[in-house]
């Protein structure tokens, strides 16, 4: 992989204390985004810093937001973001 993949953008709303969203998803949103930096956080757990290709800002999310990464031959995998907010540098 060349570093750069697809995500989706799931829901960047804040949660209620019951995990409903306080808003109504709206449609996804696609765009591409580079694998920066990847780190070992733990025995086969990795944790893969995002950014934008052009080094703009990221959309803006909430604690508990989720994107979908879209990887070669169709593949789609669920990760959380877990950055602060204010950093819309990366996810």
């Amino acid at each position: 992989m060349d570093g750069a993949v697809t995500v989706s953008i799931i829901d960047t709303r804040a949660r209620l204390e019951d995990g409903t969203a306080m808003t109504k998803p709206g449609p996804k949103t696609l765009r591409d985004v580079r694998v920066n930096d990847v780190s070992r956080e733990a025995e086969d757990i990795l944790s893969f810093e995002l950014v934008d290709p052009d080094g703009g800002d990221l959309a803006p999310f909430a604690a508990g937001a989720h994107i979908d990464v879209h990887i070669d031959d169709g593949l789609v995998r669920q990760f959380s973001l877990c950055n602060d907010p204010s950093e819309r540098h990366r996810y």
